[in-house]
């Protein structure tokens, strides 16, 4: 959060527009995957696949959370954006890459 002069140029919107459609790809892939091989009986197949997906979902926001307290606390303005609770809210939702 903090200036550093650089401007968000149409290369770096692109980047992050195609990195959160390749997230909700990659997301949504793996839930179909988990609903096939829960409709043809390997149920341990499923379970496998959606404990993987939540696992790295899980690290991803608790890695965002990370940074936006330390962009928090790095920012020098008074305006400090999101509240402590309102971090936990939107990474307990699992939308925290979203805000980012």
């Amino acid at each position: 959060m903090t200036n550093t002069g650089k401007r968000f140029t149409w290369f770096r919107w692109l980047c992050t527009v195609f990195g959160l459609l390749f997230y909700l790809a990659d997301i949504g892939s793996d839930f179909l995957l988990s609903v096939q091989y829960f409709k043809r009986g390997h149920v341990t197949w499923a379970a496998l696949t959606l404990v993987f997906v939540l696992v790295g979902s899980l690290c991803i926001q608790i890695f965002s959370y990370a940074w936006f307290k330390d962009d928090k606390e790095n920012y020098e303005e008074d305006d400090k954006g999101l509240s402590t609770c309102h971090l936990i809210s939107i990474h307990v939702l699992q939308i925290g890459i979203f805000t980012r």
